[in-house]
């Protein structure tokens, strides 16, 4: 059950001082999270509202603030990539392109291996046509 579970994860973060700790993820969702939002429609599972506030929290304890501030700035452009549009070809969408491949040559300058990505390549594939 969940104490051995406990004990063996206290008895790896004891092993790897320093190398490892627990993240409470399954107690925040019991202590935190317990009204029925925050589970999916089976009510067992946690919903994507509660995966968010998880992954938020993880985000504050694990990544430096200049990750975080990364994460924020890339979530536009992320957004946009899956965007998915009715008209590929009008006018309309290819302006959404350019605004998109803006915000990702803004990033590119403030973090320069973004321009090696699948997705910057992508973009410039598609303002192509």
């Amino acid at each position: 059950g969940k104490a051995v579970l406990l004990l063996a994860v206290d008895g790896i973060c004891r092993a790897h001082e320093g190398r490892c700790f627990y993240f409470p993820a399954y107690e925040i969702v019991l202590d935190e999270l317990r009204d029925y939002r925050f589970y999916a429609a089976d009510m067992l599972h946690p919903s994507e509202v509660a995966v968010e506030y998880i992954w938020e929290r993880f985000s504050e304890v694990c990544f430096p603030v200049e990750t975080r501030s990364f994460m924020a700035e890339w979530e536009a452009v992320a957004k946009a990539l899956s965007h998915r549009p009715l008209h590929p070809e009008s006018a309309a969408y290819r302006d959404f392109l350019r605004q998109t491949m803006l915000k990702m040559e803004l990033l590119t300058e403030k973090y320069p291996k973004l321009a090696d990505t699948t997705e910057y390549g992508r973009l410039k594939d598609l303002l192509k046509y």
